[in-house]
């Protein structure tokens, strides 16, 4: 069964616009993405998701990938990508950001972190990543909710 993730209906037209003009570094990791990612997982760009756009989504493995420009330094969008943040987790989606000069200048580093979230998402070793937080947004890239024990 397909898991229907809520949102606003007025942020499909906005969605497919950054869909149609991408940034080139949302483009450079889509072009790793798309298709199956590592032959397996399927990921989606500029989803919508309640009240917000997902750059990148794995609904599967319940992993959103925000890529952030030099905008995401304003306090008043570090507050929005705090509150970002939580609504995904209140959704049970984990987030992962990356900087777009993290993507543009080690890219193979980017794709090992999300490798490594796969590693540990789909071998319930999930506790790899207890204190990685966040640092612009002081979160963990994991909801509560996967640490429940068994």
């Amino acid at each position: 069964m397909r898991k229907f993730l809520p949102y606003l209906p007025h942020l499909k037209d906005y969605a497919r616009e950054h869909r149609n003009n991408p940034t080139r570094t949302e483009a450079m990791l889509w072009k790793h993405l798309k298709g199956k990612f590592l032959g397996t997982f399927d990921f989606h760009r500029q989803k919508p998701i309640d009240r917000y756009i997902a750059d990148f989504i794995s609904i599967p493995l319940h992993l959103v990938i925000e890529i952030d420009g030099s905008i995401h330094l304003r306090p008043d969008i570090v507050e929005n990508d705090f509150e970002k943040e939580k609504c995904f987790n209140n959704l049970n989606l984990n987030v992962l950001r990356f900087e777009n000069e993290e993507v543009e200048n080690d890219l193979a580093h980017v794709l090992q972190t999300i490798d490594a979230y796969i590693l540990g998402f789909t071998s319930n070793k999930k506790e790899r990543f207890c204190g990685c937080i966040n640092s612009k947004t002081g979160m963990s890239p994991f909801t509560a909710e996967d640490f429940v024990a068994d």
